[in-house]
């Protein structure tokens, strides 16, 4: 671009974050082909980023407010990242709701949806973005695949962005393509996951065949010994006092981590109760394998005659995020 033709552009790109549309363009008497020839983003049909690639999370955001105007509502994954949720569908595109009815053309990185249902929007940051409620909904229809609706939803609620109950809602009000994922997370909350691995575990260990299937076994149960905390294992077998841990590098990581998750260990051990840990790039390189060597470490608990110790007392998943006072160490 010519050192005249961005000055002329300057005080635009400053106040728009580099993004402009071509209606500017030709009202500053602009070549229309700039764009083509630049190389810039397309946003939305005749709106530009002319710098970052990808966009930012504002570039598109501003491209949405240039093309849409007001009377919409940006929603899915954008509008879950700009709420601040973890582990959201890597999607960069800006996706949006209309009022059904309304003709507006998807294009560049924007999609359009019409909706019967419109949110009530809410602002951060300066903008106006859908409920985190519809946020996530949105996201798990618009994004697809099972992994990243349980990692969304599962994050969502254990971060408390969100309830049960207006996930449900939305589930029985939205559309119904997609909405399955949907399900199968709060699904997968219901029985105590609290993340997508966590979940994924539980698959393994519940498609083995009936001949080798383990008892019963929890999902993020609080363990108390004579009235002390011992701590949340991820899965847990009660009748067998055998558990696993699915050890993340973003929750054991650092130095830090390591430590509090031996000592952690080493308090369940110290209880009697024996943690297998596995990482979640190891199992789900063999799901299957890692269930069978499982599996097998149960049966030999229960040839050994292993329980669990007297005193120790169980609570379901429901209970973790507000154990008895009597509970906490």
């Amino acid at each position: 671009m010519r050192t005249a033709t961005r000055a002329r552009l300057q005080p635009l790109l400053s106040e728009q974050d580099g993004v402009l549309t071509s209606a500017q363009l030709a009202d500053l008497g602009i070549d229309p082909e700039l764009p083509r020839r630049a190389g810039w983003t397309a946003l939305a049909p005749r709106v530009w980023c002319t710098t970052g690639d990808p966009p930012s999370d504002e570039q598109l955001l501003e491209g949405l407010r240039l093309h849409t105007g007001p009377d919409t509502v940006p929603s899915g994954a954008l509008a879950c990242r700009r709420l601040g949720l973890r582990d959201v569908p890597d999607r960069a595109v800006a996706d949006v709701l209309v009022t059904h009815g309304r003709r507006l053309t998807s294009g560049g990185l924007t999609v359009v949806h019409q909706s019967e249902r419109m949110p009530d929007a809410i602002r951060r940051g300066g903008w106006q973005l859908a409920p985190a409620s519809r946020a996530v909904a949105d996201a798990v229809r618009w994004s697809g695949g099972l992994r990243p609706a349980r990692a969304l939803v599962l994050a969502a609620l254990a971060d408390q962005f969100v309830v049960t109950g207006d996930l449900e809602r939305e589930l029985a009000a939205g559309q119904r393509r997609g909405s399955a994922a949907l399900a199968h997370a709060l699904d997968d909350w219901r029985q105590g996951a609290r993340s997508a691995p966590e979940a994924e575990v539980a698959d393994a260990l519940r498609a083995l065949p009936r001949s080798t299937r383990l008892p019963p076994f929890l999902l993020n149960p609080i363990l108390s010994l004579h009235g002390r905390l011992i701590g949340t294992p991820d899965g847990y077998l009660p009748e067998l006092a055998l558990g696993w841990e699915v050890d993340s590098l973003r929750h054991h990581g650092s130095s830090d981590d390591l430590a509090a998750t031996l000592a952690r260990h080493q308090a369940f051990a110290d209880a009697g109760v024996e943690l297998v840990h596995v990482v979640p790039t190891a199992f789900r390189r063999d799901r299957r394998g890692w269930a069978r060597t499982f599996t097998a470490r149960a049966a030999r608990h229960a040839a050994q005659g292993r329980r669990a110790p007297a005193g120790l007392v169980v609570l379901p998943a429901d209970a973790r995020l507000a154990p008895p006072a009597s509970l906490v160490a």
